[in-house]
């Protein structure tokens, strides 16, 4: 069934967010919650924005490069303290097009890790009230709607990821099968991040 509009029923129109509040969180050195499933249930991952500002006085361009670091520290198998981050660049949306995220390969203490070259692509889909929707895969080229339940759920405040983390984890409770489908943060390592 479709709405008036041609959109499927359950489906929500791809708006581009204006102002954009995760532009405005990398620019200002804020945060975004996440939530990521552990064994103990779903928990709220904070992780801040710390912008690279000489790298935006070199271009000419709209684009935010930085890193996005993780508030908690990790502890590694012998019992050392590391930090985690992502190198990162934003490309606020423009000519019509999404916002697009761009984490590299996961580092500890600025010093990549793994092998592989494990980046992600997320694209800024809705912005309402500080909770923010974001696809971690390819869209096809000029998508109009998506489907809510397919996108991850990221938070502008502790207390909103709060809220959504007890009605998750009821939710998951109830149906475990319906784990992959309220917004959890999609990215799984064996570091648990």
């Amino acid at each position: 069934m479709s709405s008036a509009d041609g959109i499927p029923a359950g489906y929500r129109r791809l708006e581009l967010p204006a102002p954009d509040p995760l532009a405005a969180a990398i620019e200002h050195g804020g945060s975004v919650y996440w939530l990521r499933l552990t064994e103990k249930g779903p928990v709220c991952d904070q992780w801040r924005f710390a912008l690279d500002r000489r790298a935006a006085g070199q271009r000419d361009s709209p684009r935010l490069d930085g890193r996005l670091v993780r508030q908690e520290l990790y502890v590694d198998y012998d019992g050392k303290k590391k930090r985690a981050s992502h190198p990162m660049h934003y490309q606020p949306a423009s000519d019509g097009k999404p916002a697009e995220l761009h984490l590299e390969t996961l580092q500890f203490d600025g010093r990549q890790m793994f092998k592989c070259d494990c980046e992600y692509h997320y694209t800024l889909l809705h912005a309402e009230a500080g909770e923010l929707e974001l696809m971690g895969r390819p869209l096809p080229e000029n998508v109009v709607a998506y489907d809510p339940r397919d996108a991850e759920r990221w938070f502008l405040s502790p207390k909103q990821c709060e809220t959504a983390r007890v009605e998750v984890a009821r939710t998951i409770e109830e149906d475990g099968t319906m784990a992959p489908r309220v917004g959890l943060h999609a990215v799984v390592s064996s570091f648990g991040l």
